[in-house]
């Protein structure tokens, strides 16, 4: 079956769910521009399908916490907000792949929230901040991505890859990382996101 909410938005894509499965009571929501680098779904435990999770990696540089797309954090670790778009005002933070474990009443809290609101106008990220505001929601903060947004973006993950893969030598893994490390500088210096 065809879900024809991908036409619009991600948002409309994840509200017709329910339409299409009507057992589908928690889901793992994974976008198709992130390129994981490792398999995120590797360790997932019991403990992950309780609430919501959210999938993200802990920034290397201080300045990819201003570019948006931020699980922000207490100092204590607890999610206090989705921040979709660029903030100076991030102390702590998780970059966000935009995947998740959406867990129990996931359905009807989100709709008691949208109701009689246009879903062209609602983020992903506003989803997830009124079940962070709800809810428990954690974070897994050991997910390596890259999100690919143009070529250099492209160029980054599969350097990294590259870096990370134990089939070729040290010598190659350790060039790979440090071409990575120049083509992320870049990336942030342009003001992108990683």
């Amino acid at each position: 079956m065809v879900n024809e909410g991908h036409s619009k938005s991600v948002v409309d894509a994840l509200m017709m769910l329910p339409q299409i499965r009507t057992d589908l009571e928690k889901f793992v929501l994974v976008l198709s521009d992130i390129y994981f680098i490792d398999n995120p779904f590797f360790d997932l435990t019991d403990d992950d399908w309780i609430g919501d999770v959210l999938f993200g990696s802990v920034p290397i540089s201080k300045l990819e916490l201003k570019m948006g797309g931020i699980i922000q954090r207490t100092e204590t670790g607890e999610v206090c907000a989705i921040v979709k778009q660029p903030s100076d005002h991030i102390d702590h933070g998780v970059r966000w792949s935009g995947m998740a474990i959406c867990g129990q009443r996931f359905w009807e809290e989100v709709s008691n929230k949208i109701a009689g609101k246009e879903l062209a106008g609602i983020s992903l990220e506003d989803l997830f901040q009124s079940r962070v505001s709800n809810r428990k929601t954690t974070v897994r903060d050991d997910i390596d991505f890259v999100n690919i947004n143009s070529l250099k973006h492209y160029k980054l993950a599969n350097v990294v890859a590259l870096g990370k893969d134990k089939s070729v030598s040290k010598e190659i893994r350790d060039w790979a990382l440090m071409a990575a490390e120049g083509l992320r500088d870049e990336l942030l210096q342009e003001g992108q996101q990683i």
